[in-house]
């Protein structure tokens, strides 16, 4: 994405400084953000690790030998693989781009679940008669 230009910059501070009287604020001058932090420090800190319960209910950590083993035929598949732990570290160490081989796939939609289908084969009620 390409950054604003000041033109652009400009007009949206015009535009903001009418409507502010609309909105029952003050005209600001310059947009600040605020910060939740203390000056200076650096924002990039580490993830907390997920907990092995966490984990777990995304199934179980996918390994580069399972997936040379078993490709996906189509996106869902290669979707339904991905929301595995580990699963992007196998691609890559199975020495394949994740995004070119994504878009070598057929793109077959996902099936529905058990209970739509289910209720798909029901009969439909009888309904009043059309008169």
């Amino acid at each position: 994405a390409c950054a604003p230009s000041t033109a652009s910059r400009h007009a949206l501070a015009l535009q903001e400084e009418a409507l502010a009287p609309m909105l029952g604020r003050e005209p600001a001058g310059e947009a600040k953000h605020t910060v939740c932090r203390a000056e200076g420090d650096d924002a990039r800190q580490p993830l907390q690790p997920l907990d092995k319960a966490e984990l777990a209910f995304f199934g179980p950590r996918q390994t580069p030998e399972e997936f040379s083993q078993l490709l996906p035929q189509n996106r869902a598949e290669f979707t339904d693989m991905f929301s595995r732990p580990e699963s992007f570290h196998a691609v890559l160490q199975c020495g394949v781009s994740p995004f070119e081989f994504w878009k070598k796939l057929p793109d077959v939609p996902y099936p529905p679940p058990p209970l739509a289908l289910a209720y798909c084969a029901e009969p439909a009620p009888p309904g009043p008669a059309a008169g």
